[in-house]
């Protein structure tokens, strides 16, 4: 199975409730209420998470709301920073809670609204994501985060932030909820076990790398791994390392050693530019031993995404080696835009035209509930990359997935049965729009053969000696043949 046999029961739940780390790190208990409750874990509690809440109508309207499938669509505002290089000149402004507005001169503003408009701190963006996200986890929902924006935007300070307290990012916060909620679980259902597991990977140059690989002596790069797909797992990452996680101290470790392998490079918009995305990806079980009446094993996948930002070369000052790799990254980052256009233009997405979209697919209106959180720059010079980055926002608000309850055990034979017809499904609708593409690819060239045919005038008298050749009982020449 996807977890070794290591795993939390009510017996092993001090390996964390007791970690110093953290108790240090959660959010203050006077601002979010008692540790003991759901509500510390699951529900908002800044205002403007409440507000969202009562927006959708309520805790069942915002269920309601989820469950309909569109993807969630959040744009965070940075303060200024080095990488709007000097620029002091505010160009992009949130208009309250939902709406942004970005300014150009002598242009009408581009406006557009969305889930939430985020300028303030990390525990509100948490509040608002991390927090839906995790009910939605611990209810056997797929669940994807994947940030967007030009490099510099806050992607990775808002996924992972900086070291403790309140600059913590998305990541940790989430991961230390996800223990403290597996604790409260335990604690109330001896029967329930909770299983847990990371993989940490890179696309680097359309490479897939296992960001907790050991290297050997003398290794300098990592393994380039390959993608698979399969009847029961569907698209997996061949041979990626799989680690089972109990306690924050070793998720800490994980993280720590995956960021340390990431691809970094500095720029003149970033210090420490991404030069690959990277994916996190976690597995949640939930299975009652021995079974229980009305409660059901359930099974969840995270996927928790950093893209590297859109580059441009005038601005970034790349060269050389970091030269190629903004323009694979952008290469990437096109075939994202085409796959989230494509569904608000009713067209087939092009999923396989790139590794990370294809390792994404089932986040794009397939079997997951999937939150973007698109990071922009106030500064005026970097008005054209916010303005395509809200563009991919809009587009990817039109996505509409079919997210369904993960369930684990005696259903999983009949899952993959499913998923394998869903494959050939898919293959099959692939190659029927490949060979409709060939037809009308056929059909213009008979049209145009049609309409421009070839002067045959020549050839009618080669053909008549020939046959006057073979009826005379004649040899023809190898050259007349």
């Amino acid at each position: 199975f996807f977890f070794s046999e290591l795993f939390f029961r009510r017996k092993m739940t001090t390996v964390f409730t007791n970690d110093p780390k953290v108790r240090a790190n959660l959010p203050a208990l006077d601002k979010i209420g008692a540790e003991n409750d759901e509500d510390f874990y699951l529900m908002p509690t800044t205002e403007r998470g409440i507000a969202f809440m009562e927006r959708m109508g309520g805790e069942k309207g915002a269920k309601k709301a989820a469950k309909d499938g569109r993807v969630q669509v959040n744009v965070r505002i940075r303060p200024f920073t080095r990488a709007d290089q000097g620029s002091t000149t505010q160009a992009v402004f949130n208009d309250g809670d939902f709406t942004v507005k970005c300014e150009s001169p002598g242009k009408e503003p581009h406006i557009a609204s969305y889930d939430h408009c985020f300028y303030g701190e990390q525990y509100e963006v948490y509040d608002c994501i991390g927090k839906p996200m995790l009910r939605a986890a611990f209810e056997g929902y797929n669940v994807t985060l994947f940030a967007y924006g030009q490099t510099g935007s806050g992607k990775t300070h808002s996924i992972m932030g900086y070291g403790t307290g309140e600059e913590e990012g998305i990541l940790p916060r989430y991961c230390k909820n996800i223990l403290g909620y597996s604790q409260l679980r335990l604690e109330n259902e001896p029967a329930l076990t909770v299983r847990l597991s990371m993989t940490f990977v890179e696309l680097y140059n359309e490479q897939i790398r296992d960001l907790l690989e050991k290297k050997k002596s003398g290794q300098k790069m990592l393994t380039e791994l390959q993608l698979r797909q399969d009847a029961k797992k569907g698209i997996f990452i061949e041979n990626v390392s799989i680690h089972t996680v109990m306690n924050w101290q070793r998720i800490e470790q994980l993280l720590a050693l995956g960021n340390s392998q990431r691809t970094v490079a500095a720029t003149n918009m970033n210090a420490t530019s991404s030069r690959s995305h990277s994916i996190i990806i976690m597995r949640l079980l939930q299975k009652y031993e021995p079974a229980q009446p009305g409660r059901k094993d359930l099974e969840s996948v995270i996927h928790i995404v950093d893209l590297a930002g859109s580059e441009r070369q005038s601005k970034t000052g790349a060269e050389g080696q970091q030269l190629a790799e903004a323009n694979n990254i952008n290469s990437s980052l096109v075939t994202l835009g085409r796959v989230l256009a494509s569904f608000g233009e009713g067209q087939r997405p092009p999923l396989r035209d790139s590794k990370l979209t294809r390792l994404l697919s089932d986040s794009f209106g397939g079997n997951s509930r999937t939150w973007m959180l698109a990071c922009l720059s106030p500064a005026a010079p970097n008005v054209p990359e916010t303005i395509s980055t809200l563009n991919y926002a809009s587009s990817a608000k039109k996505i509409v997935n079919k997210a369904s309850v993960n369930g684990s055990g005696g259903g999983a034979a009949d899952s993959g049965k499913v998923k394998q017809l869903q494959m050939e499904l898919a293959e099959r609708m692939e190659r029927i729009a490949e060979l409709e593409e060939e037809v009308e690819a056929l059909r213009a060239k008979v049209e145009n053969r049609a309409a421009n045919p070839p002067d045959t005038s020549s050839f009618g008298a080669v053909g008549a000696t020939v046959r006057r050749s073979s009826v005379a009982g004649g040899s023809v020449s190898p050259a007349t043949q």
